[in-house]
C-alpha cells in the first residue's frame, strides 16, 4: 500500500527532519508581521503570557548530554484512514560525533535507509547549538549551506544546475534539522513552551514554530519526559529518557491525512 505524503509535504518532513520534518506539533507560523512583532517584544521582555523565543546560547538550553552517540529507529506506517495497518517503512539512523578541529563543535548525522534517500549532515557550536555548516541530500537535489548567526548562505543543486542562495533575518537561528539536538536540550519543566526559529534546507525559508514541555512520565519503569513539536505540517511526540536524554520513543503525525510515523529504538541500544 503506498502513502501518499500529500502536497506541500516532502519525504524528509514526514522522514523525520531531525527527524525534523518528520516530527511535528501545533504549529504556528508566524510569517505574518503581527506575529513576527509579537514574537521579538516576547525577547524583550514585553510578554509573560506568550511563548519566549529560543535561540542559540539561550540560558533554556541544556548541552551537557550532547556526547557522541549512535542509534537506530525503525519506521513504522499508519495511514490515518483506510487500511491502518502498520507497516515497516524505513530504519534510520543518527549520530553525534564531536569535533575536534576546530575544537567546541558537534556533528550530527541522521540517514534513511534504502529505498528511501535522506542524508543529512550538520555541524553546531555545542556550547550554544548555533548552527555553522549543513549539507542535506534527498537524491534529486543537494543543498549546500553555511550559518553565520542571523545570516544563511549557500546553494542548491539539482543535476547541471546550481542556485545560489543568501537569506537574512533580524535575529539568530536554529537549522531545522537540529530540531532533535533542540527537544533533548531543553529545561524540562511541565508546561513551558517556547516559539523556535527553524531554517528549512528544504524550503530555504525560516519558520517559527513550538516546543513544549508536556509532562513526566514512566515508562518501563524509567523516567521521561514527553516533548512536543508543533509545526503547519505535522505534530510530534518525543519520549525523552529523563537521565540520558536519550530518545526513547517518537511519533509524527500529518496534520491534513492523519497519517502516522512511529520510531522505535532498535532492540540493543
Amino acid at each position: 500500500m503506498k502513502f501518499s505524503l500529500g502536497s506541500g509535504c516532502s519525504a524528509a518532513r514526514l522522514l523525520g527532519c531531525s527527524a525534523a520534518r518528520l516530527l511535528g506539533y501545533s504549529a504556528v507560523w508566524l510569517f505574518e508581521s503581527g506575529v513576527m512583532q509579537t514574537a521579538a517584544a516576547q525577547t524583550r521582555g514585553a510578554s509573560t503570557t506568550e511563548p519566549a523565543m529560543l535561540l542559540p546560547g539561550s540560558r533554556s538550553l541544556d548541552v551537557k548530554h550532547l556526547t557522541p552517540q549512535t542509534q537506530s529507529m525503525r519506521v513504522l506506517v499508519r495511514a490515518g484512514s483506510g487500511d491502518t495497518t502498520e507497516r515497516e517503512w524505513s530504519l534510520m539512523t543518527r549520530r553525534d560525533c564531536v569535533i575536534d578541529a576546530p575544537p567546541g563543535q558537534i556533528a550530527h548525522t541522521f540517514d534513511y535507509a534504502s529505498p528511501r534517500t535522506v542524508h543529512d549532515s550538520l555541524v553546531a557550536q555545542r556550547s550554544s547549538l548555533a548552527p555553522v555548516f549543513e549539507r542535506l541530500d534527498l537524491g534529486g537535489s543537494l543543498t549546500t549551506l553555511r550559518f553565520e548567526g542571523n545570516r544563511v548562505l549557500g546553494t542548491v543543486q539539482r543535476g547541471d544546475s546550481t542556485q545560489a542562495i543568501e537569506r537574512n533575518f533580524s535575529h539568530d537561528i536554529f537549522a531545522f534539522n537540529q530540531l532533535e539536538s533542540l527537544v533533548r536540550s531543553l529545561d524540562y519543566k511541565p508546561g513551558v513552551s517556547m516559539v523556535v526559529p527553524l531554517f528549512s534546507a528544504q524550503d530555504l525559508k525560516l519558520e517559527y514554530d513550538t516546543l513544549s514541555v508536556v509532562a513526566r512520565e514512566e515508562v518501563n519503569g524509567r523516567r521521561a519526559w514527553r516533548v512536543r513539536f508543533s509545526d503547519a505540517v505535522v505534530v510530534s511526540d518525543y519520549l525523552i529518557d529523563a537521565e540520558s536524554r536519550r530518545v526513547m520513543a517518537q511519533e509524527t503525525r500529518q496534520r491534513s491525512s492523519g497519517t502516522r510515523f512511529r520510531y522505535e529504538v532498535v532492540a540493543g541500544q
